[in-house]
């Protein structure tokens, strides 16, 4: 964990945990090498490192799952990103065609309008 109790990211995590399993392989190692140069074994000790290097594989392997659903989380965020980006070109061509036919119908509208004008003053032009 950081500090000030904020959550480490998971690459963070990851690379602790290595760190922590090539920590402590080493002290083992070390421990076994010593033991045998000195013929005396060293009981409890080098079990202990062990545990604590399989306790600290089995959070590495939790850590490792949690990278790969979060990576294939990001790919189906990409590819849902690309989706909206298309759907979001899409809305814009059919913004672009609406506002051309609202264009194109009020100008029709505005003829139209125009063209009454003219029939009505010939017609008043009629009757009179």
């Amino acid at each position: 964990m950081a500090a000030g109790g904020e959550r480490s990211s998971t690459r963070d995590r990851l690379l602790a945990a290595l760190e922590d399993l090539e920590l402590l392989a080493r002290e083992l190692i070390e421990i076994l090498a010593i033991s045998r140069n000195q013929k005396l074994p060293q009981p409890g000790e080098e079990s202990q490192i062990l545990e604590l290097l399989i306790q600290r594989d089995g959070e590495f392997q939790e850590l490792m799952k949690l990278a790969l659903d979060q990576g294939k989380i990001h790919h189906e965020m990409q590819l849902l990103e690309k989706v909206v980006e298309k759907r979001d070109s899409d809305i814009q061509q059919l913004q672009k065609q609406l506002k051309e036919a609202e264009h194109i119908l009020a100008t029709a509208v505005y003829q139209a309008k125009e063209k009454l004008k003219s029939i009505e003053k010939a017609r008043k032009g009629e009757y009179q």
